[in-house]
């Protein structure tokens, strides 16, 4: 986005895990983590009564997220239990390369306690480390085999005026609009090459089978039926002429009838039905 903006800002960082039972052999540890980096106004948005846009990016939410990256990895309990992991977890942030400093510090670990400021990436690493292990001495102890999964959420959260914000957001939604128009042009052009594809690949094969005529064989086994206008045919296909009831027609067998010169013309250059297109031993 074109929006330059001051920047006033604290890193939250946030830690939570749920337990479930672990029926697998896979490592009962599990971490992923996410880093975001969002813009929020200073004062909170209300929608713009004199000139509102149902469905607007400003009426669905009061922050705009501008990058996110997540990876998950699986680790063996003993290892939170008896070895440091403070160089695990400073390899597993170093590789999502975090496109923001890892200053304001704000640490988090449950929606009920005050945040703690941190001084560096070193603090918050140990802070990590420790939340970790607690969880995981708590629940090694228990009788059950139970899966953690722990969720680090790294968030860089930027406070903008009010104005910036909107204009940042207006932006946004013309982006976003921009893409889906894209996507649906793509979808259709998609369709489209496909009918194309398949309308070209139907008149291939109705030009070859028009091409080969069917054996003279096939041809002779044809039945001569008289006929009675119960399957409520009324005309040859080939000539569009009528079928009159009591005449000598000839039944392919797939029982479409055609008058007999008309369908013994047809066959000497094609090997399928008018109708069904159904197909003929071929010479």
């Amino acid at each position: 986005m074109s929006t330059t903006v001051s920047q006033n800002y604290n890193v939250d960082v946030s830690a939570s895990f749920t337990v479930e039972p672990n029926t697998s052999l896979t490592p009962n540890v599990s971490i992923h983590l996410k880093v975001t980096s969002t813009y929020v106004p200073d004062a909170t948005l209300s929608p713009d009564k004199s000139n509102p846009t149902p469905g607007s990016f400003l009426n669905r939410a009061n922050q705009i997220e501008t990058s996110r990256a997540e990876k998950s990895l699986l680790i063996p309990g003993r290892s939170l239990l008896f070895y440091n992991n403070g160089s695990f977890f400073g390899k597993m942030i170093s590789d999502m390369n975090i496109p923001f400093s890892l200053d304001n510090l704000q640490w988090k670990t449950s929606p009920g306690l005050a945040s703690i400021s941190l001084a560096n990436e070193d603090d918050l690493i140990m802070q990590i480390v420790s939340y970790v292990r607690s969880v995981a001495i708590e629940y090694a102890t228990s009788d059950q085999r139970n899966k953690l999964r722990f969720l680090l959420s790294i968030e860089k959260k930027i406070v903008i005026s009010h104005q910036e914000f909107q204009v940042m957001a207006y932006e946004r939604e013309r982006e976003l609009a921009v893409r889906r128009f894209e996507a649906n042009i793509n979808r259709m052009l998609q369709q489209l090459g496909f009918l194309n594809r398949r309308a070209i690949r139907e008149s291939l094969e109705q030009a070859e089978s028009k091409q080969i005529p069917a054996s003279q064989s096939s041809i002779e086994a044809l039945e001569e039926v008289m006929h009675d206008g119960d399957d409520h045919t009324t005309k040859c296909t080939i000539c569009l002429e009528d079928l009159a009831i009591g005449s000598r027609v000839t039944r392919m067998p797939c029982n479409h009838k055609f008058h007999k010169t008309c369908i013994l013309t047809w066959l000497g250059t094609a090997h399928v039905c008018p109708l069904c297109r159904s197909k003929l031993p071929t010479m």
